[in-house]
This record gives C-alpha cells, sequence and structure tokens, in this order.
C-alpha cells in the first residue's frame, strides 16, 4: 500500500488492494449467536495512517453461509457484505469544511445517496489495525486476490476516512459478530423503532 506521510511509518503493512484472507468464526460469542465454523472474508480497499504512525488497511468483510470458502471472484461475490455503521440521512455532508461550507455543502450535494429501507446510509468498510507484524492472527487464510470484486450497491463511503469504523485484531471476532447482528439481521434497536 502506498500512502502520503511525513516520516517513514513505523510500520507499513504489505497487504494490496484485492488481497482476500478468510478468518474462522470461532468465539463463544459465535456459538451463542449461531455463527459457528462460518467465516469472515476480508478484502482489502484501501488504507490509513494510522496514528502518523503505521499504514493500515481499509477492508471490507463478508461473511460465508457455511462453512464453505469462495474460490473464484463470483464465488465472493454472491456472499453477504457485513455492514460495520450507518449515518443518518441528514449527516451526510459531515464533517463540513469550514474554510468554505458553502462550496463544500454544493460539492457533496452532486453526490447520490441512497438509503436502505430504514433511511439510514449503510456503511461497510473497516479501518483493520494491522500495527505489527505479530498482531495478524496467524489462523488467516490467504484466498487470493479480488481487485475487480463488486462492492457494496448501496454503500455510504464517509468523506474523511476518520469516519470508517476501527477495530484491532483483539476484537475483530466479536466485533464483526455484533456489527452482523445488529445491522444485518435488524437486532439494534434503531431498526424496530
Amino acid at each position: 500500500m502506498k500512502i502520503e506521510c511525513n516520516s517513514k511509518p513505523k510500520f507499513n503493512c504489505q497487504w494490496n488492494n484485492g488481497d482476500t484472507f478468510a478468518y474462522k468464526i470461532e468465539s463463544e460469542l459465535a456459538k451463542e449467536k449461531g455463527l459457528i465454523d462460518r467465516f469472515f472474508v476480508i478484502r482489502i480497499v484501501d488504507d490509513y495512517l494510522w496514528n502518523n504512525e503505521v499504514v493500515v488497511p481499509i477492508v471490507y468483510v463478508k461473511i460465508t453461509k457455511d462453512n464453505s470458502l469462495p474460490l473464484t471472484v463470483n464465488e465472493y461475490d454472491k456472499m453477504e457484505y457485513v455492514q460495520t455503521w450507518f449515518t443518518r440521512y441528514e449527516d451526510r455532508f459531515l464533517p463540513i469544511d469550514m474554510t468554505r461550507p458553502s462550496e463544500d455543502i454544493a460539492e457533496k450535494s452532486k453526490m447520490k445517496y441512497t438509503t436502505d429501507d430504514y433511511g439510514f446510509l449503510p456503511q461497510y468498510r473497516l479501518i483493520l489495525l494491522n500495527t505489527s507484524k505479530r498482531v495478524i492472527p496467524k489462523k488467516l487464510i490467504y484466498l487470493g486476490s479480488y481487485p475487480d470484486a463488486a462492492n457494496p450497491s448501496n454503500e455510504f463511503i464517509p468523506h474523511t476516512k476518520d469516519n470508517i469504523v476501527v477495530a484491532s485484531w483483539k476484537v475483530f471476532e466479536d466485533k464483526m459478530i455484533n456489527r452482523y447482528c445488529e445491522h444485518n439481521l435488524k437486532e439494534l434497536r434503531i431498526y424496530n423503532l
């Protein structure tokens, strides 16, 4: 990954856009939620300079229907994306450049914003804190490079990378299980109001 930085980063994750990995779901929360032995499939789509020190990947996370892995980009494309967050429609222009707010809003008004059935703008990206080689789980399975895989059709990409959800490997599995249940399965209270 290439990123502009004032000084040489302390660590630069060497994954490339399109690199795709499988992560087996095995936690107690996975057992409780009925997701045990399925896989999260992680695809790198961008990068981010974390704390002005390390270059980390921005990823999409998908979930398998069972314990089988995708073998082609077509099989990958058929899998379900895990929604990581949402933005309220009325907040779609944030953050606003306060040095030129009218121009900033005018530029952002030209963009197409597609809401879900609840009037929210779904987000799917995740900043994954690969801050050194030793924090990357050994159990990751490299599946290949899918740089041309389809992105979520109704995705809202925040106007600044600072507004993308962040997860360290310590919390990755449970965080993604919770996000899948909250957003994809609509267990979050906001979907039931």
